[in-house]
């Protein structure tokens, strides 16, 4: 099997700015997402003043007078997340999401509508064709995106995650392990930071030190456990509102949010 992992860096913010028609004003405003009265996301612009994840929202408006802001809404990033994943099932029957911010698909049934009989070349199996295509359609919908391809999922998934390309580099803040906040800062304490670390321990040390439940996702994310996912199901209705936050006062404002619902 060949799974492919999409990760959206930003779409707490993008679910804000398919509503948000004053982005389309020049010069661009600093935009920032808060959790807690925290900056948590920043787009480009706010990242260009100085705005540092984390930073207080005073403290942002201190360093940037123009400053639009959002709170955090994870009901409308799960629900814009299903819809991605209802948009790309058109690639494959087997789509899993993967909250707060990626989705998984297994691609590898799907290559042979891809490939290029033209080309005598046994390596070029329609991957980068279809890839490509994914990758344009998410970045249509208006989501920036990061991806990576492995043969299982949890693999691809925190190689999308940590921007890198082979298992044993992926630190731990990014190896999306169970129980994440119960063990990060014991394994930074006994100079374990990242997947290779513990590839390197024997199951039976690991889990004495961590618990079995860690034992069980490495075993699943290097393919030696079976890792069953849930599926989407396509929708029987097609039921989608896009809430405007100004009025619309002209059909081509109209027309450009046409692409992000």
């Amino acid at each position: 099997m060949l799974w492919l992992a999409l990760q959206f860096p930003r779409l707490g913010l993008e679910v804000w700015r398919q509503s948000d028609l004053s982005e389309t004003s020049a010069p661009p405003r600093p935009i920032v997402l808060l959790e807690d009265n925290r900056v948590v996301l920043c787009d480009d612009t706010a990242m260009q003043t100085g705005i540092q994840h984390g930073a207080t929202l005073a403290t942002a408006h201190s360093i940037a007078g123009d400053l639009a802001h959002h709170h955090r809404d994870e009901v409308r990033e799960e629900r814009r997340l299903r819809f991605i994943a209802d948009t790309l099932y058109r690639f494959s029957a087997q789509v899993s999401l993967a909250p707060p911010d990626a989705l998984v698909l297994e691609i590898g049934g799907s290559l042979a509508l891809f490939s290029n009989d033209e080309i005598p070349d046994e390596a070029f199996d329609g991957t980068e064709a279809l890839v490509g295509e994914i990758r344009t359609l998410c970045e249509s919908l208006g989501h920036e995106v990061c991806w990576q391809l492995a043969s299982t999922s949890g693999a691809a998934l925190v190689l999308a995650s940590a921007g890198v390309r082979r298992l044993e580099d992926v630190p731990l803040v990014h190896a999306r392990l169970p129980g994440a906040a119960r063990h990060l800062e014991r394994l930074a304490n006994m100079g374990l930071k990242t997947l290779g670390a513990l590839f390197e321990l024997p199951d039976v040390e690991l889990g004495r030190r961590v618990g079995p439940e860690i034992v069980g996702y490495l075993a699943r994310l290097t393919g030696r456990a079976p890792d069953t996912k849930e599926f989407i199901e396509p929708l029987a209705l097609f039921d989608e509102a896009l809430h405007l936050l100004e009025p619309v006062k002209d059909k081509e404002t109209l027309f450009s949010q046409n692409g992000a619902a």
